[in-house]
């Protein structure tokens, strides 16, 4: 009797134990991805404020040049 209920404990611990692995390996891989997502956000971002700064400088110095 009592082996059977440590039975059943020690397979709903592993149970839980694999679940829990996999709940936080998909956790970790969310916020992987999350991570990744916001780095690349964050280039695309800066590469376009870089480009609106070129084309604002080139726009500044035609201005200027006209003048």
């Amino acid at each position: 009797m009592y082996y059977c209920i440590a039975l059943s404990d020690l397979r709903s611990v592993v149970s839980f134990g694999l679940f829990g692995l996999l709940t936080y390996a998909r956790i970790q891989h969310l916020a992987m991805c999350a991570v990744a997502t916001m780095e690349s956000e964050a280039i695309s971002l800066s590469q376009f404020c870089h480009w609106k700064g070129l084309s604002l400088n080139s726009r500044l110095r035609s201005s200027s040049l006209v003048r």
